[in-house]
């Protein structure tokens, strides 16, 4: 940050800072003449009386609501006084100054209502300053003496450009009221107090006070004002003491606004600010300019049982945050606020910011960059320390987020009683052109979430995705995911995902299971270990999702006690090319409709379980059991009706395929090898069996097909060999049999 001495470049051109005239006029005021109170005051509009009392004292009486007066001077030297009597706290006075050098306010001023001091070239508040008003305005912009009247206070007349309002005593407005510095630069290095009011630093020509809206100062230049050229400094607006607005509903603003197109406005902010919540009143901080640099302390914190407030940084070009903002909720109850920081071009953070809540929930914070954000060391310090003061992280950009370093929100619980701490990584334009690239392990406790709007997710050898890829938008993703990259219990929440490797000679790995409950998920081309969900050992679980794509995966199922993958309620899923092993259950759908389960290699002890479903197709899989030779079914429909079974191979199997309680099954061209049982069906009518080729586990073992309770049976075409029974029938009548080799 440039220190006050410095002088300011643009487009390799050299402007003085020109705070050199303050600081000699400062030191020179012991040299003042005696009476060194205002001078020169004469009444221009309103009535006023103006009395030096004393040699050391001014007052002046005001007997109507508002007053304009016109001073030579307005200097007040040490250990004097100048004091504004005015009718209410309401009442207001312009004192409008023509003197050639800033005004000095070094010993006190004393007003009870609104006080506005204008001085084209500025003024210096100095360090043993006390000044104690209702409210106060300091400014080098003026006013039409119309618009004062009239309550318009759209200061649009530029003062010298560069003129300097700075503050380094105690300023004191009463509760409620508001203080105002605003001039090419302004600083505040002392105290500035307006407990339940609001403070505003403005660095500009030109300005309008809202004395009822959310915000004081508005530096949005008036129509037709516009200061041309290069004169004069950058805007800016600097604070290296202290501002409060304490008590509830209090106000603080920093905003700067260059008038003059080739020069970028700034904001410093290494000092402290307060505006702490109370009673239901959250306070507010506003920083705005083209730069903003963020070293110092904000708080908005609650006070006993009162909800965080609102931190608001934002920076047209670049924004640096490395100081402290603290938007907590209080200490008995309360929940936490929000911070946000953007940067248009870039931002750099490094700082720490809190929306905790000790009783009640943690708040937002938000980090948003421009067409780019990084995340490196630093940035993630910043979002580690969000992240572990509970609540929502929200990382933003319009373009790209790289994930460069590793994050840990490992003590993410410790405050608020309702952990739901969530990184959210957000397409911060909306235009659904969010990249995402991963280059690191991001860790997460049980109750973390990685959530993201980005259309593309590059998942880097060196990084991993835990609690879901939910980086992700729901329009259409695409995850990347690079060899080697070590996955745990990866949750896929949103809609059309897409994980798909690029080409590898191996399958990356997925240390634990894929829980797929978004709608339209495709996962493609990874070795999936498996792990425990809802008590069970599964591969893949697709839940209350529809269109899900389970496509040429390499999935273990848990041995004994496990299932591959596990399908409830969903719509429209297709199961296809998986090499499957190590299960209890190589497919198992329950509540299914449209499943299509196509061209698997599957080694289970039972091989696909269809249950409460309708129009499932199980077409052209290889199912082997797994374990001990006949036990188990290779393929089960139980209540399952227009099913369709064909091109199947199952071998070892007690049962190759079971038809339990489903009508209008299809079971076609499949092989049963090395079965006790060929096909089984019980209480299913309507079956179709045609081309089927059955071979048992010896000649005096078994049957080929055994139908039980079921009528208007189609049984054509069929082969069955080395059983005991080739065909039995037991209270079911067929309506077609022919071309069978029985």
């Amino acid at each position: 940050m440039k220190t006050h001495d410095q002088s300011y470049t643009h487009a390799g051109l050299a402007f003085p800072a020109g705070r050199a005239l303050l600081a000699t006029l400062a030191l020179s005021s012991t040299a003042m003449a005696g009476y060194a109170n205002p001078t020169g005051g004469v009444v221009a509009a309103g009535s006023a009386a103006i009395v030096n009392t004393t040699a050391s004292q001014m007052d002046i009486t005001q007997s109507t609501s508002k007053a304009i007066i016109n001073w030579g001077t307005f200097n007040i030297a040490p250990f004097q006084t100048t004091n504004f009597h005015q009718p209410s706290a309401g009442s207001a006075t312009l004192n409008r100054i023509g003197d050639v050098n800033p005004s000095q306010i070094l010993g006190k001023l004393n007003a009870n209502g609104q006080l506005m001091l204008v001085n084209k070239n500025g003024f210096f508040f100095g360090p043993k300053a006390d000044v104690k008003v209702g409210s106060l305005v300091a400014t080098t912009a003026d006013i039409d003496n119309s618009k004062f009247l009239s309550g318009n206070y759209a200061f649009a007349h530029a003062g010298d450009p560069n003129a300097q309002v700075v503050n380094n005593g105690k300023i004191k407005a009463n509760d409620g009221g508001y203080v105002a510095l605003v001039g090419p630069i302004a600083e505040n290095k002392g105290t500035i107090t307006a407990n339940k009011g609001k403070v505003a630093l403005g660095g500009g020509d030109v300005f309008t006070l809202d004395l009822t809206g959310d915000n004081l100062l508005s530096m949005a230049l008036p129509v037709g004002v516009v200061r041309t050229g290069l004169a004069g400094m950058h805007a800016e607006a600097d604070n290296s003491g202290k501002i409060y607005a304490n008590g509830g509903g209090g106000k603080v603003q920093m905003l700067a606004k260059s008038s003059r197109p080739m020069l970028d406005s700034v904001i410093n902010m290494d000092g402290d600010i307060e505006a702490k919540s109370a009673a239901y009143k959250k306070g507010s901080i506003v920083l705005e300019g083209d730069n903003v640099d963020v070293a110092g302390d904000m708080d908005v914190s609650g006070v006993g049982s009162a909800d965080g407030g609102h931190i608001k940084a934002y920076a047209r070009q670049n924004m640096s945050f490395s100081g402290t903002a603290k938007a907590e909720g209080g200490m008995t109850h309360g929940d936490g606020g929000d911070i946000a920081f953007t940067g248009d071009k870039n931002i750099t953070l490094g700082g720490e910011a809190s929306t905790k809540a000790y009783h009640s929930h943690a708040g937002v914070v938000s980090f948003m960059g421009g067409n780019t954000f990084n995340e490196n060391a630093a940035e993630a310090y910043s979002i580690d320390y969000s992240l572990d003061h509970g609540g929502l992280v929200k990382v933003g950009a319009k373009k790209t987020i790289n994930v460069n370093y590793d994050m840990n929100d490992d003590a993410m619980h410790m405050y608020a009683p309702h952990p739901a701490n969530e990184l959210r990584y957000v397409d911060r334009d909306a235009n659904g052109n969010l990249t995402v690239n991963l280059n690191t392990k991001i860790h997460h406790e049980p109750n973390g979430k990685l959530t993201g709007e980005a259309t593309k997710v590059n998942v880097s050898n060196k990084a991993s995705i835990q609690q879901g890829v939910d980086v992700a938008s729901d329009v259409g993703a695409k995850i990347d995911v690079a060899p080697g990259t070590y996955n745990e219990n990866v949750n896929v929440y949103k809609n059309n995902i897409y994980l798909d490797p690029p080409a590898m000679m191996s399958k990356p790995k997925i240390n634990g299971y894929v829980n797929i409950t978004g709608d339209d998920v495709t996962l493609d081309g990874f070795h999936i270990e498996g792990g425990t969900l809802h008590g069970k050992h599964v591969g893949v679980n697709v839940e209350h999702a529809s269109g899900a794509k389970v496509l040429n995966n390499h999935i273990d199922g848990g041995g004994s006690n496990g299932t591959a993958v596990k399908l409830y309620d969903a719509a429209d899923a297709t199961v296809a090319g998986n090499d499957i092993h190590e299960a209890e259950t190589g497919v198992g759908a329950d509540d299914a409709y449209r499943l299509v389960i196509k061209d698997n290699d599957i080694h289970a002890q039972n091989g696909v379980e269809i249950k409460n479903s309708t129009k499932t197709k199980v077409l052209d899989n290889k199912v082997v059991r797994e374990g001990a030779l006949w036990g188990g079914d290779g393929i089960e429909l139980k209540d399952s009706d227009n099913a369709e079974v064909g091109n199947n191979t199952v071998s070892g199997y007690s049962i190759g395929i079971d038809v339990d309680s489903s009508a209008n099954a299809n079971i076609h061209h499949n092989k049963a090898l090395n079965v006790t049982t060929g096909i089984d069906a019980l209480d299913s009518n309507n079956l179709k069996l045609d081309h089927n080729t059955l071979v048992g586990r010896g000649p005096g073992i078994g049957t080929g097909v055994q139908i039980i309770n079921s009528t208007n049976g189609k049984v054509t075409n069929n082969t069955a060999n080395n059983f005991l029974n080739k065909l039995k029938l037991v209270g079911s009548v067929l309506t077609v049999k022919t071309g069978n080799n029985f």
